[in-house]
């Protein structure tokens, strides 16, 4: 496989919570601290349930397949925080009219870079041409522009 050089965006990993406990969580250690009586939520198959647990997160529910259905449970007060990238977040609260009841809290973790991907087969022209027009369109702030006109997120996933 190839690899585009800019990335089309970055995202991170962040917690969601209930809009009045977005103060009560400054930090991951909070967090931790008060996952032993209250669940971290996170989709199903999710990949980072290692991270959490090597971060002390004590419990941890994974029950639910996808964004929304987490999100009405961290609503319900089945979970406590809702931990999935800032991207899923973001959008999923926007689209689903959340925002009034859901925050984001500020803490970003996990970055991840994700690149436009090419068959080892493409031809090396064409690769070499998105590469320069993603070159210009970064250069020119365009780029910048798309990101949070059709992500609602900056090239910091913000």
């Amino acid at each position: 496989m190839k690899f585009s050089e800019i990335p089309v965006y970055e995202t991170y990993y962040q917690f969601a919570v209930r809009s009045e406990d977005v103060f009560l969580y400054p930090s991951v250690g909070a967090i931790v601290r008060d996952s032993e009586n209250e669940a971290v939520l996170l989709t199903t198959a999710d990949t980072n349930e290692g991270f959490l647990k090597s971060a002390g997160i004590k419990r941890i529910d994974a029950g639910a397949g996808t964004v929304t259905e987490n999100l009405k449970k961290l609503i319900a007060q089945r979970g406590r925080w809702y931990f999935a990238s800032s991207l899923s977040l973001k959008t999923t609260i926007k689209r689903k009219g959340f925002a009034s009841a859901v925050a984001v809290l500020p803490l970003k973790l996990i970055p991840t870079k994700i690149y436009i991907v090419f068959s080892s087969r493409a031809q090396p022209g064409m690769v070499a041409q998105i590469n320069a027009g993603m070159a210009h369109l970064a250069a020119s702030g365009e780029l910048e522009r798309i990101r949070l006109r059709y992500m609602g997120i900056g090239s910091a996933g913000a």
